[in-house]
C-alpha cells in the first residue's frame, strides 16, 4: 500500500477546520503518513503558507523558530506521534496537538455535520492516513 500524499488542497482544508476552532493559530501541526514533497511556500490569494516536511522533533523546533510574517501560516507535516513531541513543541502548536490527516474528518468538518456514514469510510476511493 503506498501512503497517500498531503495535497495542498487537504493541508488549506485541515488549517481551515481548525481555524473555526482556534482562529488566532499561525503554526498548525498534521500527522500524516505520507511526506510533503511540494513546495515549501505556497500561496492561495494574500495568505502564505509555509510548509515544513517534519521527520524529528528537531526539524519542528527548528521550522518553529524560524520567523514569519502576520500573513502566514506554518504547517508542520509529520509521520511521529504526538507521544514522540516534547511540551514546548506542541506549546507553540495549534490546541497543542498534531491534527491527523483525514480526508472525511475535514469533508464532516467542512460541511458541519456530525458523523461520516461508514460506508463512505471504507469507499475505494476513499484514503485515509490514520494508523487504525
Amino acid at each position: 500500500m503506498t501512503l497517500a500524499t498531503p495535497t495542498f488542497s487537504q493541508i488549506k482544508a485541515q488549517v481551515a477546520a481548525i481555524r473555526k476552532k482556534k482562529p488566532q493559530a499561525r503554526a498548525f501541526g498534521v500527522r500524516a503518513a505520507g511526506r510533503w514533497t511540494g513546495e515549501r511556500v505556497m500561496w492561495d490569494g494574500n495568505e502564505q503558507y509555509v510548509i515544513h516536511q517534519c521527520d524529528s522533533p528537531l526539524a519542528m523546533r527548528l521550522a518553529l523558530r524560524e520567523e514569519m510574517d502576520e500573513k502566514s501560516t506554518k504547517v508542520l507535516i509529520t509521520n511521529l506521534e504526538e507521544g514522540d513531541l516534547s511540551e514546548d513543541i506542541l506549546l507553540r502548536l495549534a490546541k497543542r496537538r498534531l491534527f491527523p490527516m483525514e480526508s472525511w474528518g475535514i469533508v464532516r468538518s467542512q460541511f458541519q455535520a456530525h458523523a461520516v456514514d461508514p460506508r463512505l469510510i471504507h469507499h475505494p476511493g476513499s484514503q485515509t492516513t490514520s494508523s487504525t
